[in-house]
């Protein structure tokens, strides 16, 4: 964050004015986002992944701009960032995202198109992987009990 290469704030209004944006813009825009998760309905991009809401403090922010390089390709995943062997199954404790995974954007991208989904990817990854070493402890320790 020194450097200035990472933002944060507890507001979305504090976020938008350190990275010298105008605050309503940005929290419409965020509120807009968030009514699409909710009615798991996007009118406008007609995205079909929901479940991340932009509602909880800290938020953060990084400068961007395009680039012209991406590694595409990579290994195909599904909504939950698990790794899918080549019969399209999951890879038990196996998540990509971010330029390791592949499929999400076809034959050609736009510079800066990758932001999304590294970011987007990320998270979820680190979700499921939480989730599922939730789900086999919790299954050994019952099968210890038992």
């Amino acid at each position: 964050m020194a450097a200035g290469t990472l933002y944060r704030d507890d507001t979305l209004a504090g976020l938008a004015k350190q990275v010298e944006m105008d605050p309503a813009t940005l929290v419409e825009t965020i509120d807009k986002y968030n009514s699409y998760v909710e009615q798991e309905n996007d009118p406008e991009f007609h995205k079909n992944v929901f479940g991340l809401k932009c509602v909880q403090a800290p938020f953060y922010a990084t400068p961007r701009k395009p680039a012209i390089h991406h590694t595409m390709g990579g290994l195909v995943i599904d909504d939950q960032a698990h790794v899918l062997n080549g019969q399209g199954q999951v890879i038990s404790g196996l998540y990509s995202a971010g330029e390791n995974a592949g499929g999400l954007h076809a034959g050609n991208r736009l510079g800066g198109n990758s932001l999304a989904d590294i970011f987007t990817f990320g998270r979820i990854a680190a979700e499921t992987a939480v989730s599922d070493k939730v789900a086999v402890d919790t299954n050994a320790s019952a099968s210890v009990h038992e």
